[in-house]
């Protein structure tokens, strides 16, 4: 019976252990000072955007989308990539030309750094276009005497860009940017 009750203290610890993971960042420290711990190292991102990996935004107000924005990671090495992004309308018309840039992983990795002190860490799971996501949330307060929050939402099985990013102002959606297409998903 002991050796009952040593397992089943056991198990509880495991599960509780399980939860925490799910609902936490995975740093328990910044490594930036400052800043909120960041969601990826720059080699989770690298190994998750391997040449010809492929993602698409949608942006959309009150529930319309207006603009669509279509990322091909090229090039791959192990320091940078090459992201050509195509801007279209909501109908597929082209928004300008491509634009290419070449960015090292660690530089796409600054774009999750947030000051610590005004962003809040959570857990959601949300459903996009894409999927449906595990994620951590970065809620981003804007400067003091704005009622402004944008709430990033980074997948926790899939390093890289936000699955979703919401605007609000005063507590109502002003802007939703969500991903459609993930060509990291195989």
């Amino acid at each position: 019976m002991k050796s009952l009750t040593i397992r089943a203290a056991l198990f509880a610890v495991l599960l509780t252990t399980a939860a925490c993971r799910a609902v936490t960042t995975p740093f328990p420290a910044p490594d930036v000072e400052g800043m909120a711990p960041v969601p990826y190292t720059a080699a989770q991102i690298r190994e998750n955007h391997p040449d010809g990996t492929e993602t698409e935004m949608a942006r959309s107000k009150d529930g319309v989308v207006y603009e669509r924005s279509h990322t091909l990671f090229t090039d791959v090495t192990p320091e940078k990539v090459k992201l050509v992004i195509t801007r279209t309308d909501a109908d597929g018309a082209p928004l300008g030309d491509p634009a290419e840039y070449t960015a090292t992983w660690a530089e796409l990795r600054s774009h999750a750094f947030f000051p610590a002190e005004s962003t809040d860490l959570g857990h959601a799971r949300v459903r996009v276009a894409a999927g449906t996501y595990d994620c951590w949330t970065y809620a981003v307060h804007a400067d003091e005497g704005s009622n402004t929050v944008r709430t990033f939402y980074f997948a926790v099985d899939e390093p890289g860009p936000p699955v979703l990013l919401v605007t609000e102002s005063d507590g109502v959606e002003v802007d939703r940017l969500e991903m459609t297409i993930d060509g990291r998903r195989g």
